[in-house]
């Protein structure tokens, strides 16, 4: 009988990353498999294309429209040409160990993927349903027995959460909190051409708030 390692092994992982450009979240992601989501000699030859980002997002919003289709162009770690995988991804496909032998002579490079860039008000609510659906203490797996239509018609994928996701469900949530406590004052802003303008801020001065944010950014 295989392991249940092998047996896990043997079917596609989609890692889900995040991302913010333009004022707007984007959430792109990488398979076990190559994938031809984009063309191009910096095309990441793992990302998901992203009619398939935009069917998990809708999927789990129960909404359509809400996941715009979008490319992105992210600074990654690469070695020899080939983008590192991300730890979740490495440790799927058994590369974790070798790729830790790989940082010291890695270097940054640029690539493009697909994603899929998520409506602002709407955002909060696709990270939270995010983390509800994961499980796992070390690696957050979506649960595709309650939820079969994220799964594909001839192998279920399995589906994890990068860290990326995680910091910007911290972010999101540090950023309601602020709101329903009412920690936002107005103020005036110069632009550029010396025209001010009023604006919200958050108000960051008070102890409690300003040790939440210090931990978000560490």
């Amino acid at each position: 009988m295989p392991s249940t390692q092998t047996t896990e092994s043997t079917r596609t992982l989609l890692v889900l990353h995040a991302s913010a450009t333009g004022g707007r979240l984007h959430i792109w992601g990488e398979s076990s498999v190559s994938t031809t989501a984009e063309s191009g000699d910096r095309a990441h030859p793992n990302a998901v294309p992203a009619s398939q980002l935009a069917g998990i997002v809708q999927r789990m919003l129960g909404e359509a429209s809400v996941a715009i289709p979008a490319t992105l162009q992210l600074r990654l770690p690469e070695h020899t040409g080939v983008p590192l995988q991300s730890p979740q991804l490495a440790h799927w496909t058994g590369r974790a160990a070798h790729q830790s032998n790989l940082v010291e002579s890695a270097s940054f490079g640029d690539w493009t993927v697909d994603s899929v860039s998520i409506q602002a008000d709407h955002t909060p609510r696709l990270l939270e349903r995010m983390a509800e659906l994961a499980h796992s203490e070390h690696e957050r797996t979506f649960d595709e027995e309650a939820h079969p239509a994220l799964a594909d018609h001839s192998e279920k994928p399995v589906v994890l959460i990068g860290d990326s996701v995680r910091w910007y469900l911290g972010a999101a949530r540090l950023g309601v909190a602020l709101l329903v406590e009412q920690r936002f004052v107005p103020m005036l802003l110069q632009d550029e051409a010396g025209q001010l303008h009023a604006a919200w801020r958050p108000w960051f001065s008070d102890e409690a708030t300003a040790t939440r944010v210090g931990q978000l950014l560490r």
